[in-house]
């Protein structure tokens, strides 16, 4: 099981209720940041939040990798990232799509509504895959309860 974070331009679609982190838990995240050389990747704000997130998930077995999608960026631009935080390396960085309805390059338009056909924002745990219309494919299930429990 990998845990998703999928987050774009805005913090307003984020969970208000997300704990702060205590200045070891701070220092763990720039030491993977670093040591994973991910400055000329993904920007430290979206990690960090990410990686806040994932710190603050209770009742969920975690997993020793993180994957992020940063929406703030196109859709013709690598921003999909797998991540393993314990080894402290980026495993793949590569193109990700989003819903039909989320926008054209930019994904602009998020949706916890079932069958809108809109990217959710928040956390997603993975589910099982399957042959899809663009091949190979993996199923998520949104954790955030009215962010994007809904989302399968």
């Amino acid at each position: 099981m990998f845990l998703f974070f999928i987050q774009c331009f805005s913090h307003s679609h984020r969970t208000e209720n997300i704990k702060a982190i205590d200045e070891t838990t701070e220092n763990e995240i720039k030491n993977i940041y670093n040591q994973a050389n991910l400055e000329q990747s993904i920007s430290f704000d979206i990690f960090r939040m990410a990686m806040v997130g994932f710190y603050n998930i209770e009742n969920l077995k975690k997993s020793d990798k993180i994957i992020i999608i940063d929406y703030s960026k196109p859709s013709t631009e690598k921003r999909f990232y797998v991540i393993d935080l314990d080894q402290k390396e980026l495993l793949y960085n590569c193109l990700v799509s989003h819903g039909v309805n989320s926008g054209d390059n930019y994904a602009s338009v998020f949706s916890n509504k079932p069958n809108s056909k809109c990217s959710s924002l928040g956390f997603f745990v993975t589910a099982e895959t399957y042959s899809g219309k663009h091949g190979y494919s993996l199923r998520l299930d949104g954790i955030e309860k009215d962010i994007n429990h809904n989302a399968r």
